[in-house]
């Protein structure tokens, strides 16, 4: 019978068809998840949606950063229109096609979107052409996080044209960024980084499979599956992703 690894020993772990684990042994911890890498779930698409900060494009460098997400605390999330999109009706209806669609893949993980209202986390959305990164014309619309020690603690969207904030798609991505998700290589998943006809209007099955992946891992996990210095306490950051 193996003796049980002392609490705060290296734990290194490697499984055809899994990314090499790296953990510590911890207190109170019996399980030890795996995270696949598969065809179903390659490495490749784990790291550009979990992990990768910029898309990967000719004469674009991938930059490889830790992982975020909401907090496990974080249970019920408010998505709260300005006066102008409640003043909208397409507006608001997209909004509710897109909380809709949402809850399809969060739901099952603890997590209840709601539009209007309190809840664990607000996430206010505007209209505002002249703000920040819509200045440059490509982009739709860009959400700020705050982060501490990698849990996104509050949020923001912005879109940069009205009728951006009616489109059913832009919404969902965008809420996917304050979920955690960065952007996928995928063209038909809903993170795909450009607006196109073949993009989910929800998450897929995959990008589903990821968030409740992510829910397992602690925050600040580090490329493929390292989570030995997510424990670390970091002051409050902001990072703004433009899509």
């Amino acid at each position: 019978m193996a003796a049980a690894a002392a609490n705060g020993a290296t734990v290194d772990v490697s499984a055809r068809g899994y990314l090499p684990r790296q953990t510590l042994a911890r207190t109170g911890e019996t399980r030890l998840l795996l995270w696949p890498d598969s065809s179903g779930l390659p490495g490749d698409y784990t790291r550009s949606l979990v992990y990768t900060t910029v898309p990967a494009s000719p004469g674009v460098l991938e930059v490889l950063t830790s992982m975020r997400r909401l907090p496990t605390r974080t249970r019920t999330v408010a998505v709260v229109p300005s006066a102008a999109i409640q003043a909208d009706p397409e507006a608001m209806e997209a909004h509710r096609a897109a909380i809709d669609a949402l809850n399809a893949a969060t739901a099952p993980l603890g997590v209840s979107y709601r539009l209007g209202g309190a809840g664990d986390l607000s996430i206010p959305t505007q209209v505002d052409p002249a703000l920040g990164s819509c200045v440059d014309r490509s982009t739709r619309a860009f959400t700020n996080l705050w982060l501490s020690s990698a849990e996104i603690t509050r949020a923001e969207i912005n879109y940069c044209g009205t009728a951006i904030s009616s489109t059913v798609g832009t919404i969902v991505h965008e809420l996917g960024h304050a979920f955690g998700l960065r952007h996928s290589l995928d063209p038909n998943d809903t993170m795909y980084p450009n607006a196109r006809s073949s993009r989910s209007l929800g998450p897929t099955a995959r990008e589903a499979l990821t968030m409740s992946l992510m829910r397992a891992r602690r925050p600040g996990t580090e490329w493929p599956d390292n989570d030995r210095q997510s424990t670390a306490v970091a002051a409050v950051r902001v990072e703004t992703v433009v899509d």
